[in-house]
């Protein structure tokens, strides 16, 4: 990870961690060490590999260059951290709690003791900072970046479409919007797909086309949420799409669930790798700050079972005209 690159520079010692040990496909997850088998199998001299150290490893000081550079006290510990997602996940949340992140990408995460007589799993799976566990990640590969593209389209800022969208909401739109601009990962993988603006009328204004661009991610979230089989209770919602006036109602409704958005969404991952380093050096553990809660309203409830049916077979549709396409 750039992060074990930063590390180098500050301390003169090569590390890793085992989430972002995890990603480089070489590493047993149970053991949280490298796979023998798996190094020997693409011909790779172990040696090349840096040893897997905790998350909260101290894993040297601040060399001389770095601190004179940085403005910082020679012989500052540094901590290993981990990569944004597993450092999203130690700081959006207690542990084993759902998190959204709605960033230019997204994902639903949850957090949990690593059964590794279930692997492989059929989501992204990473060592979790914490010794024994798992993280699962199903990634959405367009999310904030609908919601951008759109602004640009529109030739308006995300804050004024935010306000059209949620005058929008008294009446929603029936348009209805597939999120797969650059295909999709999760809960499957189609990088041939693309997007759908669909049921469109002439009376609608981009107020109603933002409302729809929003609700059609958090259709997709909750397709990968039943995917995941998650078990219920609340979502923590992260990422800059947690600081919309509309967006973490339209994912409540689309899934059912309490959604709760993080008073500093964009702090997020900054936030997991505080706690981190809190747990290393022994400094005062970070209040758990809630922002807003938004509840799923009932009254909506059937619309949303309606629209979840029209949004699943619009995408088989969309997949199959792809995949005739390519062939």
């Amino acid at each position: 990870g750039a992060k074990d690159y930063l590390a180098l520079r500050l301390t003169g010692r090569i590390a890793t961690d085992p989430a972002a040990g995890t990603t480089v496909g070489l590493m047993d997850i149970a053991r949280r060490d490298w796979s023998a088998p798996l190094v020997d199998a693409v011909g790779l001299d172990p040696a090349l590999l840096p040893p897997i150290l905790p998350a909260d490893a101290v894993i040297g000081e601040l060399l001389g260059p770095a601190a004179q550079a940085l403005g910082l006290p020679l012989g500052c510990p540094v901590v290993n951290g981990c990569g944004d997602a597993a450092a999203s996940t130690i700081g959006a949340a207690a542990d084993g709690q759902l998190h959204v992140y709605l960033g230019t990408s997204g994902w639903v995460a949850r957090s949990g003791p690593l059964d590794p007589a279930a692997l492989p799993r059929p989501f992204t799976t990473l060592a979790h900072p914490r010794a024994g566990w798992a993280i699962e990640i199903a990634p959405l590969l367009t999310a904030g970046d609908a919601a951008g593209w759109f602004g640009r389209i529109a030739g308006a800022d995300l804050a004024v479409l935010d306000a059209e969208a949620e005058a929008a909401d008294a009446a929603p739109p029936e348009t209805l919007f597939l999120p797969y601009l650059k295909g999709e990962r999760s809960p499957f993988v189609d990088l041939a797909l693309r997007g759908a603006l669909l049921d469109l009328d002439i009376s609608q204004g981009r107020g109603a086309l933002h409302y729809a661009v929003l609700e059609g991610v958090a259709l997709a979230l909750r397709n990968n949420l039943d995917a995941m089989a998650a078990r219920h209770g609340p979502i923590r919602l992260t990422g800059g799409g947690g600081a919309s006036r509309v967006w973490p109602q339209l994912i409540a409704d689309a899934t059912g669930r309490v959604v709760e958005c993080a008073d500093l969404p964009t702090a997020t991952t900054a936030m997991g790798g505080y706690r981190i380093a809190a747990a290393a050096l022994g400094w005062p553990e970070p209040p758990d700050g809630i922002a807003a809660i938004h509840e799923p309203r009932p009254d909506r409830a059937a619309r949303v079972e309606n629209r979840l049916a029209r949004f699943r077979q619009a995408t088989e549709e969309a997949r199959r005209r792809a995949a005739e396409s390519a062939g």
